[in-house]
């Protein structure tokens, strides 16, 4: 999994960098939902009746070209309750997830006079998922890769559709990275400066 993500990041970076004189500086800020799946559950857990968790999606996009962004995405999800069974019964956890990933985005801006710009992302980060109530949750690494488009409404606004495979080192059922399918809808507001 890192491989791959490290085999994407690495050619986007180095191609970025003969293209820094170009004058396209904006910035891209997003807000919307998220939904994102959550690990197969092992023998240990029940309750755990969909394996898909909703959420928030934050985009913050600093364009350096036309094409090549550096992008941060943001999600916050909600677990389905999860009953863990302790030596005094069961107790049932609401977790949320937090992940933050930063990496660079590609964009093509040209496609149907501009009313449609796909682009494609990958990047590396870190979250953390708690149960604030029980006291519980621990920290791990994220990564992501995946692409999507951005339908312009018009020269401020844009409903983006971003479908990426957003992957975590650690989770509440395994100990290894696990990932899956991460789409998220949002309202972008461009800036130019």
């Amino acid at each position: 999994m890192v491989k791959r993500i490290a085999w994407l990041l690495v050619p986007m970076v180095l191609l970025a960098a003969p293209l820094g004189a170009q004058n396209y500086t904006s910035l891209e800020l997003g807000f919307g939902y998220a939904n994102w799946g959550a690990d197969v559950p092992n023998a240990q857990f029940t309750g755990i009746e969909s394996r898909r968790m909703h959420g928030f999606a934050m985009h913050q996009t600093i364009n350096l070209t036309s094409w090549f962004a550096i992008d941060n995405y943001l999600g916050a999800y909600s677990y389905p309750s999860i009953d863990l069974p302790t030596q005094s019964g069961t107790v049932t956890l609401k977790p949320t997830a937090i992940y933050n990933v930063f990496g660079v985005k590609l964009t093509a801006r040209d496609l149907l006079d501009g009313a449609i710009s796909p682009f494609v992302v990958a990047g590396f980060g870190g979250g953390s998922v708690s149960d604030r109530n029980r006291g519980v949750g621990f920290s791990s690494a994220a990564a992501r890769y995946g692409g999507g488009f951005d339908i312009n409404l018009n020269e401020g606004f844009a409903f983006r559709v971003d479908a990426s495979n957003m992957a975590v080192g650690r989770s509440f059922v395994s100990t290894g990275w696990s990932s899956d399918l991460n789409v998220a809808t949002s309202i972008i507001l461009k800036l130019d400066f």
